[in-house]
């Protein structure tokens, strides 16, 4: 009698697993994985780039937007959620910007225009109530000529 020996390196998973990029992350424990695949035209064979939004879940919400990630098929977790994160490829780049001193004459000037900005927009609301009352009044004189 002859036994099958199984090691965890034969046993593959027979889930389709996908790559792609993370085009939002709004909902709790749930991301929205954009999959890109080209593909020829059936019948002009110009290749052509179709795109597929998956639901997937992410239970420590750990992608972020721009993510490039694996997800994996698993039992329907919703009525959209078929996919499951399986890892973050790429994390996206985030800018670290350093703090700068900023001179004192720039906010000086930011301030000031902003004041300036501020009464002109107080001016401009007070000459637009007191002319309509003078424009009816106007024309009402005409109209009884």
């Amino acid at each position: 009698m002859v036994e099958a020996v199984t090691s965890p390196a034969s046993t593959t998973s027979k889930k389709r697993t996908l790559v792609g990029v993370v085009v939002s992350d709004v909902n709790d424990k749930t991301i929205i994985v954009s999959v890109e695949r080209r593909a020829p035209h059936r019948l002009y064979r110009k290749v052509i780039t179709k795109t597929n939004r998956y639901h997937a879940h992410d239970e420590q919400n750990q992608a972020t937007l721009g993510d490039i990630v694996r997800i994996i098929e698993s039992r329907p977790m919703s009525r959209l959620k078929r996919w499951a994160l399986v890892e973050i490829l790429v994390g996206r780049d985030v800018a670290e910007v350093e703090a700068t001193d900023l001179d004192s004459s720039f906010v000086d000037e930011v301030q000031r225009s902003a004041a300036r900005a501020s009464a002109e927009n107080q001016t401009d609301t007070e000459d637009q109530l007191s002319d309509p009352a003078e424009d009816q009044s106007e024309g009402k004189e005409e109209d009884l000529s």
